[in-house]
C-alpha cells in the first residue's frame, strides 16, 4: 500500500464510530501526513472520547508544524484528562510552541497531581527561561521527587534574578512549610542570613526537622551571643538524631562546656553517636575524656562511633591517650583503626610527652607502630604525611610502614665535652635520650656527629645537674 493509500485509509478510519480506530488513524496521519492534513487533526482535538484527543496531541507534535498546534495544544494542556495533558505537554515541548498562552499553560501544570505532567512543565518554562507561576515553582521545592524538585532550583536558578522569584524565595524561607522551607534557607545565599534572622530563630523550632536543621546551619556563622545561647539551647530540646548530629557538628571547637551533656546523652546513638563523640573531644574535662574511653572500648557501639571516639581520644590529648589508642591499633575492623591512626596521628602533630615518645620495652618497644599497615587497614591509612619536625630547623619527616617512631633527630647523636658527671637529656619533641656528662652544668658541643648545630632543647638535662 503506497502513502497515498494509506492516507486514504487513515481519513477512512478517523470517522469511524469506534474510538479506538479513530484514534489509530489519527497517530497514522501523524507519522505520514502533511499540512494539509492538520485540520483533520485540529477537529479531533474536540472529539468527546478522551482517547481521541490524546492521539490528535500526539499526531499534533509528530506532524512538527508549530502553527498547527499553536491554538489548540494550550486547551489540550487544560483538559480534565490526564493522559490529554501530558500528549498535549509533550508536543507543545516538541514543537518549541512560545507566547503568553503556553507560559500560562505550563505554569498551570506546575500544581498538577501528575507528576509526569510537573516534570513536562518545568521542562517547557526551562526551555522558555521564564518562572511561570513563581509561588507554585517555589513550592515544588518541597516536592518528594527529586526529578520535580531537582528541576524547579534548576529553573528557579535561571531565574533567580528576576525580582518576583527571589521575593517569592525569601518568603519561602520566612514562612514557608516543611521541606520546601528547608530548600529554600539552603539555597539563598549566606548574605541572605541577616534579614533572616528573626525567622531562623524561630525555625529553630519548626516542626520539621529538616528546617531546624538548615535554621541552624545558617546561625552557626553568627556571632552573637544571644543567637548562640539560642543554639545551645535548641540543642539540649531537640529530639531528632540527623538535627542533633548537624548541631553538635556546628556547635564543634567553639569551647562551649553546655554541648557535653548532650553529647554525653547522645553519644550511643547510631547517627549523632559520632559526632558527640567529635564534640566530647575538644572539651577540656575529665568526664568527657572517661565516655570516650567507654564508648572506644564498648564493642556494643556502632565501629563509627567507635572510630569517632577513637579519633576524639587524640583530639582531647589526655595523659594515656597514647597508650590507650596503642590498646585498639590492632582492633578487627577497618573503620576503628583508621579512627585510632588519626587520633595518633593528631597526637604527634600536637607533640608527643616524654613518656609516650620514649622507647620502652614491651609489645611496641622501640618501633611501636603509629602507622604500620594494620592487617586489612586501607592503603590511605597505612602512611601518614611528611610534617615538618619541630626540633630539627623544620626539616620534613615522614611516617612510612614499618619505620620507628619518633624517628631520631639528627643532633640525638650530639657530642659533649668531656666531662666528669653523667647526665641524660631529652629532646622534646624528637623523643631522643642522650647520655653525656657534665661538669656544673651541661656544655654541649658546638657541632653534633651530623655536622649542624644542635637546638638548645635537645640538651635540657634530666634533674638538678652535679656539683663542681
Amino acid at each position: 500500500m503506497g502513502a497515498d493509500h494509506q492516507i486514504a485509509f487513515f481519513l477512512r478510519e478517523s470517522a469511524r464510530p469506534e474510538p479506538e480506530r479513530r484514534a489509530a488513524a489519527l497517530k497514522g496521519l501523524g507519522r505520514i501526513g502533511g499540512g494539509e492534513y492538520t485540520g483533520v487533526l485540529v477537529d479531533a482535538a474536540g472529539d468527546p472520547a478522551p482517547g481521541v484527543r490524546a492521539a490528535a496531541a500526539l499526531a499534533l507534535g509528530r506532524l512538527g508544524i508549530p502553527e498547527a498546534g499553536r491554538d489548540v495544544l494550550p486547551l489540550l494542556m487544560g483538559d480534565a484528562d490526564p493522559e490529554v495533558r501530558r500528549r498535549a505537554s509533550v508536543a507543545a515541548g516538541r514543537l518549541g510552541l512560545d507566547g503568553p498562552a503556553v507560559t500560562r499553560a505550563f505554569a498551570r501544570l506546575l500544581s498538577d497531581p501528575d507528576h509526569h505532567l510537573r516534570i513536562n512543565a518545568l521542562d517547557g518554562l526551562t526551555a522558555l527561561g521564564v518562572p511561570g507561576d513563581v509561588t507554585a515553582l517555589t513550592a515544588l521545592l518541597g516536592d518528594p521527587d527529586f526529578a520535580v524538585w531537582g528541576r524547579a532550583r534548576t529553573l528557579l536558578s535561571i531565574c533567580r534574578e528576576a525580582p518576583a522569584a527571589r521575593a517569592e524565595l525569601i518568603r519561602t524561607a520566612r514562612r514557608g512549610t516543611g521541606t520546601a522551607r528547608a530548600r529554600a534557607l539552603e539555597w539563598l545565599p549566606e548574605r541572605c542570613t541577616e534579614q533572616l534572622l528573626d525567622s531562623l530563630l524561630t525555625g529553630l523550632h519548626d516542626p520539621s526537622p529538616a528546617v531546624r536543621i538548615q535554621a541552624a546551619r545558617r546561625l552557626f556563622h553568627v556571632e552573637q551571643q544571644q543567637v548562640q545561647d539560642k543554639l545551645a539551647a535548641a540543642l539540649r530540646a531537640e529530639e531528632d538524631p540527623e538535627a542533633v548530629a548537624g548541631l553538635l557538628r556546628g556547635l564543634d571547637g567553639r569551647g562551649d562546656d553546655r554541648v557535653m551533656e548532650p553529647a554525653v546523652r547522645w553519644l550511643r546513638d547510631p547517627l549523632a553517636g559520632p559526632s558527640a563523640a567529635c564534640v566530647l573531644g575538644g572539651v577540656n574535662s575529665g568526664t568527657a575524656a572517661s565516655h570516650l574511653r567507654a564508648a572506644l572500648s564498648d564493642e556494643t557501639l556502632p565501629p563509627r562511633t567507635r572510630a569517632a571516639a577513637a579519633a576524639a581520644v587524640g583530639t582531647g590529648g589526655r595523659w594515656d591517650a597514647v597508650w590507650l589508642l596503642l590498646s585498639h591499633l590492632d582492633d578487627p575492623d577497618d573503620e576503628i583503626r583508621a579512627g585510632v591512626i588519626d587520633g595518633l596521628e593528631t597526637l604527634v602533630e600536637n607533640g608527643l610527652r616524654p613518656w609516650d615518645a620514649t622507647p620502652w620495652p614491651g609489645p611496641w618497644s622501640n618501633a611501636w607502630p603509629l602507622t604500620k599497615r594494620t592487617p586489612g587497614a586501607s592503603a590511605t591509612r597505612s602512611t601518614a604525611s611528611p610534617r615538618p619536625c619541630p626540633t630539627y630547623g623544620g626539616s620534613r619527616t615522614t611516617l612510612r610502614p614499618g619505620r620507628s617512631w619518633p624517628p631520631r633527630c639528627p643532633c640525638s647523636a650530639a657530642t659533649t665535652r668531656p666531662t666528669s658527671t653523667p647526665a641524660r637529656t631529652y629532646g622534646a619533641s624528637c623523643g631522643a635520650w642522650t647520655t653525656h656528662t657534665n661538669r656544673s652544668a651541661t656544655r654541649p658541643s658546638s657541632v653534633c656527629d651530623a655536622g649542624r648545630r644542635p637546638p638548645a632543647h635537645c640538651h635540657r638535662t634530666a634533674g638538678r645537674p652535679a656539683a663542681g
